[in-house]
This record gives structure tokens, sequence and C-alpha cells, in this order.
């Protein structure tokens, strides 16, 4: 090998990457940007709520979802961690918590809801069991018919079940509702992701899924 001098040079990797530290002030931006605070509730324990989002990735692909249930009272929350893309995580938030809605109803007021969502009864309060807080993004029209015509499946099933193990009002196990109305949007998204015979590769539910 070549002689050398025995004097080694140092090299940045990325000095491209180097970030000046941002002063207190701008942190409590970038910290409050996304604060959000609800003191709107219904009748109930729950007086006020707070949430906040702070992005690791740019675009954030994390997604959350509030809602008062329309029927019955209470609230849902949930957060999706999102991977490979916002769109997962957006879906399953505009989705998630009108599935758990449904398996939380009384036999009665499924088949009440089901028949308003089968005759598009969009002025009926109870037309959707959810109403949402602090969501701003919207599902373009085609995936929304096409998630619509899954839920109904959905109720339907739901229906089917009741009616097989006697119409029980009492909701036995919460936890094996949730269950169920994850695994059943999942197969949804799955299922809606795969093109038909003949037909062409549907690239926003594949994105999604």
């Amino acid at each position: 090998g070549a002689a050398g001098t025995g004097l080694r040079s140092l090299g940045l990797s990325s000095p491209h990457m180097y970030q000046a530290k941002l002063a207190p002030a701008e942190v409590t931006t970038i910290l409050r940007a996304n604060e959000y605070t609800s003191t709107d509730m219904p009748p109930g324990p729950v007086k006020s709520f707070d949430m906040n989002t702070l992005q690791s990735n740019n675009p954030i692909e994390d997604a959350h979802s509030e809602a008062v249930l329309t029927i019955g009272g209470g609230l849902l929350f949930g957060i999706y961690d999102g991977h490979g893309g916002a769109a997962c995580g957006q879906v399953v938030a505009k989705r998630l918590l009108h599935y758990i809605a449904a398996g939380l109803l009384a036999p009665k007021d499924l088949a009440r809801h089901m028949k308003l969502v089968q005759e598009g009864d969009t002025n009926n309060p109870e037309y959707s069991l959810v109403n949402t807080i602090n969501d701003h993004f919207e599902l373009v029209q085609d995936l929304r018919d096409l998630y619509q015509q899954s839920y109904v499946e959905y109720l339907q099933m739901l229906h089917s079940k009741r009616v097989e193990i006697g119409n029980n009002e009492q909701i036995h196990d919460v936890e094996d509702i949730l269950i169920h109305a994850f695994n059943t949007l999942d197969a949804d998204m799955s299922r809606e992701a795969i093109s038909r015979p003949g037909g062409v590769v549907n690239m926003k539910t594949v994105t999604v899924a």
C-alpha cells in the first residue's frame, strides 16, 4: 500500500443535517401547535378532555379520533400508530369507532339503526352512531361509498348474530365487542384492496391496506 503521513482527517457524515438548537419559545410553539381542548361535552362524568399530537416524521403517519355516542351516551377515543404512510391510520380513525358503536348497541337499537342506514335517512340523528370531535379529514366520495357498503354488511352480520343468540339485551363482554369490531374492519380493509376477477386494482384501497 501507499505510504501515509500518519495523519487522519475527520469528516462529518452528514454536515447538511446539522440543526441549530431551538430557543425555548420556539420549542413551546412546536409542542403546542396541535393542542386541542374540548369543553362542550354532553352531561356525564367527563366534563372536558385535552389532546395533542407531535409528529416525529413529515407528514405525520399517526391518527386519532374522538367521538360522542349518539345512542346510549358515552365517549370513544382512539389512537392509531401509522407505518408506511398516513392513509391506513387516517381511514381506521374514520371507520373504527362506527364499528365499535354498532357492536355496543342493544338488538332493537341495532335493528333501527340498520334500517336508517339502509334507507339512507341521513337527517335522522341516529343515522350516525358517533358525533366526531375535532375531525378535519374527509374521505373521497368513491371510498365513502365503498366503506358504506362494507358497514351495511357489518350491520347485517351483527344483526344476524344477535338473532342467533336470542336477542339478548345484555352486553356480556365489551372486550369481545372491541376485538370483533377491530378484526372485522381489518378484514374489510383487506377485502376492499383485492380486485375482483377481471377488475382493475384500486390503488386507493391498496394504499390503505
